[in-house]
């Protein structure tokens, strides 16, 4: 896949912000198709790592559907209380499942742009 160097710039700024590391940022020049594969590979498994979450999440009623909404957690905690009391499993889970994905990512991608 040929990218621009604009879009070698725009896929490290993505993997330094996954990955919190400002050196991404720096090997633009870098980005090979082994980057390109890896960091597809890591997109689709937190974004199954993450789809779970969102869908508990928004399955309680009361959450707002926009960010601009202020004050609706006092009459939304019974609800958000029961939901993470009966998930709480899978939201750990999740959690775990994202911390493990970009761990388990972070230094074979790296190699591909030293």
């Amino acid at each position: 896949m040929n990218m621009t160097f604009q879009e070698k710039k725009d896929l490290v700024e993505v993997l330094s912000i996954i990955f919190q590391d400002s050196e991404f940022l720096m090997r633009a020049h870098a980005v090979n198709e082994q980057t390109i594969d890896l960091t597809e590979e890591l997109l689709q498994q937190l974004n199954f790592c993450n789809n779970a979450t969102s869908t508990l999440l928004t399955s309680i009623q009361c959450f707002p559907k926009s960010k601009n909404v202020y004050g609706w957690l006092a009459g939304c905690i019974p609800a958000i209380a029961k939901q993470f009391r009966m998930y709480k499993i899978k939201l750990k889970s999740n959690m775990f499942c994202s911390a493990h994905v970009i761990a388990r990512f972070k230094s074979p991608i790296k190699v591909t742009l030293l």
